[in-house]
């Protein structure tokens, strides 16, 4: 996963509380690519970054990922997590 894509996502839940921009941004995701990798974050590892600690507590990282899969399996695409 590049910075960009970090930041963009972390760009999403920050700009919805109730996490609208999420289901509209992954519904765009889903819609693009046929197929979706989701790779497993060391969250832990991730906190120890000072400067990145409180954007990362904010993310909703498991709700994107569970919008992700449920979008991938109504659509009919592939989606691998690791």
């Amino acid at each position: 996963i590049t910075k960009k894509l970090v930041s963009w996502l972390l760009n999403i839940v920050k700009k919805s509380p109730t996490n609208g921009w999420i289901s509209y941004k992954s519904s765009q995701l889903v819609k693009q690519y046929d197929i979706i990798v989701l790779e497993k974050l060391n969250i832990k590892g991730m906190l120890k970054n000072n400067k990145l600690a409180r954007a990362i507590t904010n993310a909703s990282w498991s709700k994107l990922v569970g919008i992700l899969q449920y979008k991938c399996d109504w659509y009919g695409k592939k989606n691998h997590s690791g």
